[in-house]
């Protein structure tokens, strides 16, 4: 045998071997199994959560919701049918039933009492979550008030009582809502849609 063909064939023995430990290196042993990073479930940057639910007026079986699923600095926080369901009629607290109320449609950002104003009839809208900020500080209570994180005892109803789907939330003393005091009308032969204050448009559920 030649040498140039002895060189060429101790060449090609060395290739071998050198792919045969690569090979072994990147190769799972027998029974292994790919490690896969797992996603955390509670990154809300991803929008995956848990802990999202719907918050449902009883009495008028509207939902809180964006208005027309938008989200921005601003957006008029409604009431909807609860069937329509979707990300912008999800909710989660930052803490247990507490803290900001964020929406899966943008989790960065809250429900948000206008410019802290602590008057009946003030807007609640969306915007962008801040740390600790007491415009976007809710607590539901165990008696089913959204109450706000600012001073002075205020919640979240549905603005006039107004149990129309689209209707705007509003912040109004929580002294003021439980209800209306009016007796109930008279039974009818025909169903008719509740009137307006007849029922307890600040109270809220998970559902």
């Amino acid at each position: 045998m030649s040498r140039l063909r002895r060189d060429h064939r101790a060449l090609v023995a060395g290739i071998g071997a050198t792919l045969l430990a690569l090979s072994l290196l990147v190769w799972p042993a027998a029974g292994a199994t790919a490690q896969l990073e797992t996603p955390d479930r509670n990154d809300t940057k991803v929008g995956v959560n848990a802990n999202y639910y719907q918050l449902k007026n009883p009495d008028s079986g509207l939902c809180l919701t964006l208005y027309n699923g938008n989200a921005f600095d601003g957006a008029p926080l409604v009431v909807m049918p609860c069937a329509q369901g979707g990300k912008p009629m999800s909710w989660a607290f930052s803490a247990g039933n507490a803290g900001n109320l964020s929406t899966q449609a943008d989790p960065s950002r809250c429900a948000d009492v206008l410019n802290g104003v602590t008057a009946d009839g003030t807007s609640v809208l969306d915007w962008s979550c801040g740390s600790i900020n007491p415009n976007q500080q809710w607590t539901l209570t165990n008696g089913g008030r959204l109450l706000s994180g600012l001073s002075g005892g205020w919640c979240l109803s549905i603005y006039g009582d107004n149990p129309t789907p689209g209707t705007i939330v509003v912040l109004m003393s929580c002294l003021n809502e439980g209800g209306s005091a009016s007796p109930s009308p008279a039974p009818s032969s025909s169903p008719s849609p509740s009137p307006s204050g007849a029922g307890d448009y600040a109270k809220w559920v998970i559902s």
